[in-house]
């Protein structure tokens, strides 16, 4: 896969029920281990980072500046990615740099709105518009990825999606969404129409206040809009497997990760 990639690049458990809400406390412990074909893992770094693990392959989406934040929280140096892509030129998304490479100058990635075939696995990059308000207008991508008939959507840090942009990504399995209590990204109106149109099965919320230091102090929590949610899974570890068997009779279920562990601070 690692050579398609570089010659593509070249070219261009009890539930407790609570008001009518199912929460979840999920305390298994999963580990990467030998994916099969059809199986993928997903690893939450923290913030809107996330690693993807295919069967020999690794993909990094969204990393974020070591330091750039008060208290300093640091990118774990053991993750190491095939390829990265990066939604936006923002420090919190693009590892720093300004180009979204940074630590990872000697890995491939890319920032642009294409398509990517690497073997069974294909990633669409999509044109879209970074939220207003933060004084950005450069390149926005969301990045849709699809393996073993399975589709994830990470949004960045999009604004309102129109009916016609949803429409035309279709259906997803699992969508990885800014979502806070303050509405840095997204209103609630806005989070619901997106759960309408894409339908996923599995929301994976990012971009809130997950740290217990060193983070973005200007975000808001998850717990006002967990408590709105009919379905709460809470992992007590930061890496799930999920493959499209498991995925296809889950209702809408929002799944909260915990960051990378042994985060270290300045």
């Amino acid at each position: 896969m690692k050579k398609v990639l570089l010659i593509v690049l070249m070219l261009s458990s009890s539930p407790v029920l609570q008001a009518k809400r199912l929460t979840q406390l999920d305390h298994s412990q999963e580990k990467v281990a030998e994916l099969s074909a059809s199986d993928i893992a997903i690893e939450f770094i923290g913030h809107a980072a996330f690693r993807l693990h295919f069967p020999d392959f690794k993909l990094l989406i969204d990393p974020f500046k070591s330091g750039g934040w008060p208290g300093g929280v640091r990118f774990p140096k053991e993750v190491d990615a095939d390829l990265v892509l990066v939604t936006h030129d923002h420090d919190d998304h693009n590892g720093g740099s300004g180009s979204g490479r940074g630590r990872w100058k000697d890995t491939p990635f890319t920032n642009k709105a294409q398509r990517l075939e690497l073997g069974p696995l294909i990633i669409r990059g999509i044109k879209s518009r970074h939220v207003r308000g933060y004084g950005y207008n450069g390149t926005h991508t969301l990045w849709l990825i699809e393996y073993a008939d399975m589709r994830i959507l990470h949004v960045g840090d999009t604004g309102p999606l129109s009916d016609k942009a949803m429409a035309k990504i279709g259906p997803v399995d699992i969508l990885m969404l800014p979502a806070d209590d303050k509405g840095h990204i997204l209103t609630t109106k806005s989070i619901n129409k997106m759960l309408s149109k894409l339908a996923p099965h599995i929301v994976i919320p990012m971009h809130y206040w997950s740290f217990p230091s060193g983070g973005p102090n200007d975000l808001g929590g998850i717990e006002k809009i967990l408590s709105k949610q009919h379905r709460v899974t809470q992992l007590k570890h930061h890496i799930k497997h999920f493959n499209k068997d498991m995925l296809k009779d889950v209702p809408t279920t929002f799944m909260t990760f915990q960051h990378w562990p042994g985060l270290r601070y300045d």
